[in-house]
């Protein structure tokens, strides 16, 4: 996601359950786009978020607040 001139790599799984493998494509678009790590994240279908591998883990139910706060 573009927003003025500062992006964002958002990657959405449906699982309750973090995996590994589901950070290569940020990791992908990180290294491409040269995007700081601490503005990927990270979307799943659960409760907890964090941080794992520098970015920003966000469970569903909490997007506005960990996301969309912080975009505007």
């Amino acid at each position: 996601i573009e927003y003025g001139n500062k992006q964002f790599g958002i990657e959405i799984k449906r699982s309750e359950t973090i995996h590994e493998k589901y950070f290569s494509g940020l990791k992908y678009w990180m290294n491409l786009s040269e995007t700081n790590a601490n503005d990927m994240y990270l979307i799943y279908g659960g409760t907890e978020n964090s941080i794992r591998n520098n970015m920003n883990v966000v469970g569903w139910d909490s997007i506005f607040d960990k996301i969309i706060k912080n975009a505007i």
